[in-house]
């Protein structure tokens, strides 16, 4: 790293004990990796029976990965020990905790700064008026507004609006409000200013959005106006993960790590994603929304590339 110029503002090193370590899972459809303790997996047989352990994951190539590991984590260690610049974390508890302590962490002091971090994720520049960005990646939304993240999922090209053809993310809800979305909305992956939609409205009007809040269990979802599938709402306290596969024109919706929904070749995402744009040119964002009353906060804690842009 010295050799190549590139100098670290901040060093994390997390603390786990070896067996934790060895508790890993992964399933071979959805890329996604679980610990059977602290991220369990949803309980669904069909999920559940399918979990691998990964070749490089089983208990005796961790043992070995772990032993290579505390041979040279000491000289690491005192190559980074500055107190502006190392911290230790006990890696074992509550991940969203955790997430949000280095976070704090990492925006103190001489180092890379949070809202930078967040600003490149969330595209700023265009968020309704009514929506403002926490350090913490909270994104809260008084009256109607939406903000979308920088990049999308989409199919073809390597334009850097376009970060993969199938991308997971994961929010957490803290407030709802009278109409409170999490969804999609698409642009070309060339978008020009004036092809942004008007984000001063809320996602039902220029996307497709799954509606979370307290007036009821159940709600339509829209696109961009129009009533689509029924689908259970989220409210505050929960995990939403939305899983878009461009390739086969899916979107899966899950709550707390459990498959809520997946559209799959639907009439519904069909609809949404060829109402404007041919999908090979377009890519879909994440966004979140506020409808028309109260206030929505939500906060962006992952995201996963699971599929690579395809080259042009």
């Amino acid at each position: 790293m010295e050799k190549a110029g590139i100098t670290a503002d901040k060093f994390v090193l997390l603390n786990v004990p070896d067996n934790v370590l060895i508790e890993r899972r992964t399933d071979p459809v959805t890329g996604k990796i679980y610990h059977m303790k602290f991220n369990p997996p949803p309980n669904d047989p069909e999920v559940l029976a399918r979990l691998v352990h990964r070749s490089d994951d089983t208990e005796e190539a961790m043992v070995k990965r772990i032993e290579q590991y505390k041979k040279n984590v000491d000289a690491i260690k005192g190559y980074y020990k500055v107190a502006s610049v190392t911290e230790e974390f006990d890696g074992v508890g509550d991940k969203h905790d955790l997430a949000s302590k280095i976070a704090k962490f990492i925006a103190k002091g001489g180092g890379s700064d949070v809202t930078n971090v967040l600003a490149d994720f969330w595209d700023t520049n265009t968020a309704g008026k009514n929506v403002t960005l926490l350090e913490d990646g909270t994104a809260v939304i008084s009256g109607s507004g939406t903000m979308i993240s920088k990049e999308g999922c989409g199919i073809g090209g390597s334009n850097h609006l376009c970060i993969g053809k199938k991308v997971l993310w994961e929010l957490e809800c803290e407030q709802t409000g009278r109409g409170s979305w999490v969804g999609l909305v698409q642009l070309p992956k060339s978008a020009k200013p004036e092809e942004t939609p008007d984000l001063n409205l809320s996602l039902s009007a220029v996307g497709w959005g799954i509606w979370g809040g307290t007036t009821g269990n159940f709600h339509p979802s829209y696109i961009k106006g129009s009533v689509s599938d029924q689908l259970p709402a989220f409210t505050a306290g929960q995990r939403i993960g939305l899983l878009c596969d461009s390739v086969k024109a899916s979107l899966t919706y899950l709550l707390d790590g459990q498959e809520i929904f997946q559209s799959e070749r639907s009439e519904s995402f069909l609809s949404f994603h060829a109402h404007s744009w041919p999908l090979q040119d377009s890519a879909f964002h994440l966004a979140v929304s506020n409808g028309w009353a109260g206030c929505t906060r939500l906060r962006l804690t992952g995201m996963q590339v699971l599929d690579g842009p395809m080259s042009s």
